[in-house]
């Protein structure tokens, strides 16, 4: 779908990519709106995975890192629809954009879905009205904010759920946590709640890899954030604000392998199966603290495979942590003066 518009001499078209756009609404109308908050939109493209439309950008200028939608079809819910730039040296993530966002507005769009026609997807009022009432700016820490208090919502749900602590072969004594928004691994604090992560299986009977296991996505506790898939091999897996809906996003969604020995399982993109959660190795082909999780063909190594193992309330709230990483009881921690204590749990 193509729009005759004249070239600007200081603008360029660029692709870019709709990403964690629901699949109800992914038609070129839909994206079109929501792709006008970046530029002039002169071509929509529904061919691949994710929709994306040919923008007209001013490359001198903050790209935007993308923008939330709401849905009626959800109580209102906001959905963050991510935007990547297609450029002759690959696509840039949002990642590399967010210093770019310090000035830049992220329009709140107003959504809503009509089966019978695609005229009414939108609030006609507040798309063609922005210059009266001019959206509300954004800066990296609201939008942190938002992400947090997103994610803080989506979760209420688990809180009387178990939490799971997940590790590596390589080193069961380094569990998986958030750091500085990246997924790696730390060592093991039962006390640390970045280490809990929830296991939701919503749509395990839904939603199943090309070899029949089911799928879950894992949702961190303090965050509210859930892994999603990398853009490919080699590349560190990413966090985007969990949302309960009853559609599954599948870049969120995971699925383990059979048992490979000691119950370790690998864990799977759910629609790749060639490409495992993988701990990425220092140069000394090692898996240490603060190793990046990424996506990685299988090569059967101890660094992807994985054990997703709930945590017993009772350990965490009895016990103190060693500094070797072993649970011992107080009784025991007290009676010896010589150990050195990490802070209880």
């Amino acid at each position: 779908m193509a729009y005759d518009t004249p070239l600007n001499s200081h603008q360029v078209p660029i692709w870019i990519q709709l990403w964690g756009l629901p699949l109800e609404y992914q038609t070129p109308r839909v994206a079109t709106r929501i792709a006008q908050i970046a530029g002039k939109v002169i071509s929509v493209d529904s061919a691949d995975v994710n929709m994306r439309t040919q923008v007209l950008i001013n490359p001198s200028k903050p790209f935007l890192p993308g923008c939330f939608i709401r849905r009626d079809d959800h109580d209102g819910a906001l959905t963050w629809i991510e935007f990547r730039y297609e450029t002759s040296c690959g696509i840039i993530e949002s990642s590399d954009i967010d210093q770019m966002m310090m000035n830049e507005q992220v329009d709140l769009i107003h959504v809503r879905r009509n089966h019978n026609t695609e005229e009414e997807l939108f609030n006609e009022a507040c798309i063609n009205n922005r210059e009266e009432s001019p959206p509300e700016r954004v800066t990296p820490q609201l939008f942190q904010y938002y992400v947090t208090q997103m994610g803080n919502d989506s979760i209420s749900e688990f809180t009387n759920k178990t939490s799971f602590k997940i590790y590596c072969k390589s080193d069961p004594n380094l569990l998986l946590t958030i750091k500085d928004g990246k997924v790696i691994l730390a060592p093991a604090d039962p006390s640390d709640d970045y280490q809990h992560w929830y296991k939701d299986e919503r749509f395990r009977s839904r939603v199943r890899d090309s070899v029949g296991f089911p799928s879950f996505a894992l949702v961190n506790k303090v965050t509210g954030q859930a892994i999603k898939h990398s853009i490919g091999a080699c590349h560190p897996v990413r966090l985007i604000p969990y949302r309960k809906s009853d559609y599954p996003d599948v870049s969120i969604l995971w699925g383990e392998s059979t048992d490979l020995g000691d119950n370790y399982r690998a864990i799977r993109m759910i629609n790749n199966i060639r490409l495992n959660l993988d701990a990425f190795r220092d140069d000394k082909s090692r898996v240490c603290n603060g190793a990046i999780i990424g996506l990685w063909e299988w090569n059967h190594g101890d660094n992807q495979q994985w054990k997703i193992v709930p945590y017993c309330k009772f350990l965490i709230k009895n016990y103190k942590v060693h500094e070797t990483h072993r649970l011992i009881p107080r009784s025991r921690m007290l009676a010896s003066s010589r150990s050195r204590i990490v802070p209880a749990c």
